[in-house]
């Protein structure tokens, strides 16, 4: 009896392993900057997409963050619903340019985080890595060249 729980919680952890890495998978992989420092993102830019984002994740490397692309320019609102990474936000224009930063709380619902103007892009990173690398509003993305169109 004691080995068929082991190997079911054996299963289930990488059922977990195995669907947090699939996951991962479906989200293309770019090279940005900003602020003059790179930045390997994954990128957001389906409603499904967007929609899970950084949920139901217990780490992100370092360097490494998720842009999210919407298809127009609009008001956005963040919260952190099932995201346990302690995150920061940049929104950004089409112009590429930060007009907003937030250092988001984990795992709650209550406290949301809103854009101040329309904005298409939104850039979540590691809690504290605008502040240590001195991003600041109107600092501006790069994005390869075969995606200056997204």
């Amino acid at each position: 009896m004691k080995k068929i729980f082991q190997l079911l919680v054996l299963g289930l952890l990488l059922s977990g392993s195995l669907a947090s890495m699939e996951r991962s998978s479906q989200y293309q992989t770019i090279a940005i900057s900003i602020g003059g420092h790179r930045l390997q993102v994954e990128v957001a830019d389906t409603p499904a997409k967007r929609q899970i984002g950084l949920m139901n994740r217990s780490s992100m490397l370092e360097n490494h963050g998720m842009l999210f692309v919407f298809p127009r320019a609009d008001y956005k609102t963040f919260w952190m619903k099932n995201t346990y990474i302690p995150l920061s936000i940049a929104f950004l224009t089409t112009e590429k340019k930060i007009v907003d930063l937030h250092d988001m709380k984990p795992n709650q619902t209550t406290e949301l985080y809103p854009s101040s103007e329309k904005v298409i892009y939104a850039l979540e990173v590691n809690q504290g890595w605008f502040r240590k690398h001195n991003i600041q509003k109107n600092d501006r993305m790069v994005l390869p060249r075969e995606l200056k169109g997204i």
